[in-house]
């Protein structure tokens, strides 16, 4: 009856059958994807093949027979305990067809396999469409996922769960759904839940999760518990004393404002000894937002974190600490134990950490666990320690006598965890704060790369207001306002890189590639180039489309190797054709997506630089490049590939 209205011809009542009738036709359609995922990990399953049979084949799944290349195919399960093997790049083919990465297909592909051989019951009731695919399958993952470390929950455990839970799927919220689920997984093995426990208690970890559209970005931490309490209350801290001189945004947006501030020692340094009386009877700290021992401007340290942390040389008056100046962590502790211990007055074991994103080889879109890192990756940030300890230019001035100082505040007091070349008594300490005065705070700032994508229109309508779009690029964050690059840069420690044109990087005469190609390569495309892959990161290999012909002495690896990434080209051997090696022949990919490409018996053709055609073991066709990925007829395909023969003859 609905089929022939218009939807705008409906009335109440029949909006609500027609979206009744339309919610089950959806969960049928689902059911039947659901089946249609498990008959392909059942066409995927490994066949056995006596070494006999095939005795040189080195494409036989898992390396049964004969001599293997290295990143050949193999055999892995597909999913937790009681799943069958399969061969393990099935994932590859199905998620393409589906306008997903492989990671997120082999992810699907792994609940799939979980819900049909662990989950029966729910199997049924899923394939029926009596319960949406959906909470059958996150079903599937909370019981079939590791936990710290630990393994899943074995297959015995995962039918009594199924068992308990099946039939309350429907009928509950999902929250309460999930804490049954949660609930008799430790009731089907209390030994591995306790297990699991305590070695979540002894994980710590900081990773960083993605960033928005506004260039905000999520840190997740998780450590001592006295460790956190301690940074909470540096960041209270240093949270008042931007109160105190004039920021009056909220708490929450002052600690995270805070947490820039941690990031630029000197700084940090700055802000916390300015609150430190000049003399020890003094009875509080400056209130004054005009102190000239503090930075100018920090109401707004989250901004422009950078420039603040540059004019750090201006505490010259304020009362700060340094330890050992070859060691910019340690000379920053003092003061903020000092500090901290004003207001807190208790000790915790810290510790000083520091990490980038990465993403995992295989996995760039889901970064478990996470992968995190993200990523960003590729070595894009590293810090390092910026003073000489065998210059004496680059020293402290010599620590004033004691007998020339005043007694030491009462609440100045030294962490056991501090560093073990400070001094235990508070008032050596309180003599070293007078020696801070003549640091050079820049050689406390660490060095990072931040990489700027912009287009010339971008850049012209800096000075032709109206003109193109206000936003760039920044790797591992995203799309930026031209004002907040600005405000991230404004600051005269800026060291520009010469532009890198990919026009002008000429082809070269050996196998590896230089880093001025790589340079250009990750310009052109910076993601991985395999369809819908997601990896972004400067961590990929990169292929020859077209093999790299060998033909020097017998011991040259075969074509088809993968040799570890050098940081510079090797000279051509003798006889081999030259310009081999260039942006015409490059594509860059995460190590899965090489092998698949290696030996999982996908094609690829790379139509000019930045574009490439992808054929699938199927002969299904897909074109990427910089705009993303796009599914070909095969028609196109082949047209595209005559072109391509006739621009190279």
């Amino acid at each position: 009856m609905f089929d022939t209205m218009e939807i705008e011809e409906l009335d109440a009542s029949q909006a609500c059958e027609a979206i009744s009738a339309e919610h089950r036709a959806q969960r049928l359609v689902e059911a039947r994807r659901l089946r249609l995922a498990a008959h392909w990990l059942d066409l995927h399953a490994p066949v056995e093949h006596a070494a006999s049979d095939r005795p040189e084949d080195p494409d036989a799944a898992g390396g049964r027979g004969g001599r293997v290349l290295p990143g050949t195919e193999r055999v892995v399960a597909s999913g937790a305990d009681g799943t069958p093997m399969i061969t393990e790049f099935a994932a590859a083919e199905f998620a393409a067809l589906q306008e997903m990465s492989p990671a997120a297909g082999q992810a699907y592909l792994r609940k799939v396999a979980n819900l049909r051989h662990r989950h029966p019951l729910l199997w049924g009731r899923a394939v029926r469409g009596e319960v949406p695919v959906w909470k059958a399958l996150e079903t599937a993952r909370l019981v079939g996922r590791s936990e710290a470390g630990e393994p899943p929950v074995a297959l015995e455990g995962a039918r009594f769960v199924d068992g308990q839970t099946h039939s309350w799927i429907d009928t509950l919220s999902w929250a309460a759904y999930v804490e049954l689920v949660e609930r008799m997984v430790i009731a089907a093995d209390p030994r591995r839940a306790e297990d699991c426990r305590l070695a979540a208690a002894a994980e710590q970890y900081v990773v960083a999760g993605q960033s928005n559209e506004h260039g905000l970005k999520t840190l997740i931490a998780k450590a001592n518990a006295g460790e956190v309490i301690y940074l909470v209350a540096v960041l209270d801290q240093l949270a008042e004393v931007l109160r105190r001189r004039g920021d009056a945004r909220s708490v929450a947006v002052r600690r995270a404002a805070a947490l820039g501030i941690l990031a630029h020692p000197a700084h940090a340094l700055a802000l916390l000894t300015s609150q430190l009386p000049a003399h020890p009877d003094d009875p509080a700290a400056p209130d004054d937002p005009a102190d000239p021992g503090v930075p100018a401007d920090p109401a707004e340290p989250a901004a422009s974190a950078a420039p603040a942390a540059s004019a750090a040389p201006a505490a010259s008056a304020a009362s700060a600490a340094s330890a050992d100046p070859a060691d910019p962590a340690a000379s920053a502790d003092p003061a903020v134990s000092a500090a901290s211990g004003a207001s807190s007055g208790a000790r915790a074991d810290t510790e000083r950490t520091g990490g980038s994103d990465t993403d995992p080889d295989a996995s760039g879109d889901h970064g478990a666990p996470a992968d995190p890192a993200p990523e960003q990756s590729g070595g894009s940030d590293d810090a390092e320690a910026a003073v000489d300890p065998d210059d004496p230019a680059d020293h402290i001035a010599d620590e004033p006598a004691a007998a020339d100082q005043p007694a030491a505040p009462s609440y100045l007091q030294v962490p056991d965890h501090a560093d073990p070349d400070l001094p235990r008594d508070p008032d050596a300490l309180w003599a070293r704060l007078g020696g801070l005065r003549q640091a050079d705070f820049d050689k406390l700032l660490p060095k990072a790369v931040l990489h700027l994508h912009m287009s010339l229109e971008t850049y012209l309508a800096q000075f032709r207001p109206g003109l193109g779009p206000q936003a760039v690029h920044a790797e591992g964050i995203g799309p930026l306002t031209l004002e907040q690059a600005r405000q991230w840069l404004g600051h005269h420690r800026v060291t520009i890189q010469p532009v890198l044109d990919p026009d002008t990087v000429q082809p070269v005469n050996g196998y590896h590639f230089t880093p001025n190609q790589r340079e250009a390569l990750h310009a052109i495309n910076p993601r991985d180039v395999f369809p819908w892959a997601v990896h972004t990161g400067r961590d990929k290999d990169i292929d020859h489309p077209v093999p790299y012909r060998w033909t020097g002495p017998p011991d040259q690896p075969p074509p088809g190797t993968m040799l570890p990434t050098p940081t510079s080209s090797t000279p051509t051997r003798s006889g081999a054709p030259p310009g081999q090696t260039g942006l015409h022949n490059a594509a860059p990919m995460v190590r899965h997506h090489h092998r698949l490409k290696t030996h999982g018996r996908w094609h690829l053709t790379q139509l000019q630089p930045g574009v490439y055609l992808w054929r699938s073991v199927h002969g299904h066709h897909w074109v990427t490049d910089p705009t993303g990925t796009y599914r070909v007829p095969t028609t196109i395909a082949h047209t595209l590939l005559a072109t391509r023969a006739e621009t190279a003859a």
